[in-house]
C-alpha cells in the first residue's frame, strides 16, 4: 500500500461505521450510519483526524518556519516592484552591526532597508484603521442583524428537536411491530431502524451547526473589530508568528514598496467594504492606500486562527 492510500484509508469514515452520501438535488451531504460494523469506534476515528490535521499544518510551514527571522516579519508578503517577483530578506553586517533589509530573489536591483520598510508599513497600517465611532457603528449593526437572526436560528432548533422527538418515536413503534407484534420482519425492521438512526444523526448534527454559531460570532466578529481599533499597535506588540497571521488576514495578495508607498492589489473583503464605508461616511480618501476594485482573496473564513478541520 503506498503512503498516499493509507492516508486516504485514515481518514475513510466507513471504518468507523458511517457511510458518506453525496448532495443531490433534494438534500446536502452527510455521513449516515451504515449496517456494516463498525472496526474503530467514532472518537478513535475523531483523534486521529486531528492528529493528521495538525501535522498537516506543522509540515506546511517547516519550510517558511526555517526561513523566519524576527528582523524581517514581511518577508515573503512583498513583491518587486521592478519585476513583479517575491522580495526575500537578508542582513548584512558591517560597521560594528547588522542592518536587515528587503531584496529581489532573483537579483533586481530594488531593495530597500528594513528599518524604512517597516515604518512605512506602520503608517500604512494606520490608513487601514477606520475611527473608533465607525467601528462601533459597524459592530452596533453586526448584532442588530444577529439578534435579528437569532429568533429564526430559535425557531429552526425548535423545529428540528420536534423532528428528532418524533422519529424517537418511531424507533419504539419498530421495536413493538417487530419483537411484540411481528408484524415487521427483520430485513424490514433493520432499513428502517438504520434509516431513521441517520436522520436522528444529521438533526442532531443541523442543531449543533445552529448552536455553534453565536460562539463564532463572539468569538469572532467582536475580536476582529476591537483588534481594528489598534492595529498597528497589535501588529508592532505580536510576535513573529502572530504578524504573519496578520499579515495573512488582512492582504491576501502580495504588498508592493515603491519609492516609500505600499499598494496592494488584494485586501480582505471584509475590511474593504468598512473602508468603502468609513470613505463615504467622511466624504474623503483613505490616505495614500491604492486598493484595487477586486478585493476577494483566500481570507480565512475563521478570522486569525487557523479553520478547524471539517
Amino acid at each position: 500500500m503506498q503512503r498516499s492510500q493509507f492516508g486516504q484509508m485514515l481518514r475513510n469514515p466507513v471504518y468507523m461505521g458511517k457511510i458518506y452520501v453525496p448532495e443531490t438535488e433534494n438534500e446536502e451531504a452527510r455521513l449516515v450510519n451504515g449496517v456494516h460494523e463498525a472496526i474503530v469506534s467514532e472518537d478513535l476515528f475523531l483523534k486521529v483526524q486531528k492528529i493528521l490535521t495538525n501535522r498537516m499544518e506543522t509540515n506546511t510551514h517547516l519550510c517558511a518556519k526555517e526561513k523566519l527571522r524576527d528582523e524581517l516579519p514581511l518577508r515573503g508578503h512583498l513583491k518587486c516592484p521592478q519585476c513583479g517577483k517575491n522580495w526575500t530578506g537578508s542582513i548584512s553586517s558591517g560597521n560594528g552591526g547588522k542592518y536587515p533589509y528587503y531584496h529581489c530573489e532573483k537579483g533586481c536591483r530594488a531593495r530597500a532597508s528594513a528599518a524604512t520598510a517597516h515604518e512605512q508599513f506602520f503608517q500604512f497600517l494606520n490608513t487601514l484603521q477606520p475611527p473608533p465611532e465607525i467601528i462601533d457603528l459597524q459592530m452596533a449593526m453586526m448584532e442588530a442583524l444577529f439578534k435579528a437572526k437569532e429568533g429564526d436560528r430559535g425557531q429552526q432548533i425548535r423545529k428540528l428537536r420536534l423532528e428528532i422527538d418524533q422519529h424517537k418515536q418511531n424507533l419504539l413503534k419498530f421495536d413493538q411491530q417487530r419483537f411484540i407484534s411481528g408484524d415487521l420482519e427483520a430485513d424490514s425492521y433493520q432499513r428502517l431502524k438504520t434509516h431513521t438512526l441517520g436522520e436522528l444523526d444529521r438533526l442532531n448534527l443541523q442543531i449543533s451547526d445552529l448552536e455553534i454559531s453565536d460562539t463564532a460570532f463572539q468569538k469572532y466578529a467582536r475580536y476582529g473589530m476591537s483588534l481594528l481599533k489598534d492595529l498597528t499597535w497589535y501588529f508592532q506588540e505580536a510576535g513573529l508568528e502572530a504578524k504573519r497571521k496578520l499579515l495573512g488576514s488582512i492582504f491576501p495578495a502580495k504588498l508592493t514598496f515603491e519609492d516609500g508607498k505600499y499598494r496592494t492589489d488584494g485586501l480582505n473583503p471584509a475590511l474593504a467594504i468598512i473602508l468603502q464605508k468609513t470613505k463615504n461616511l467622511e466624504s474623503e480618501k483613505c490616505g495614500d492606500i491604492v486598493i484595487s476594485e477586486n478585493v476577494s482573496g483566500g481570507v480565512p473564513a475563521t478570522g486569525l486562527e487557523p479553520a478547524p478541520y471539517c
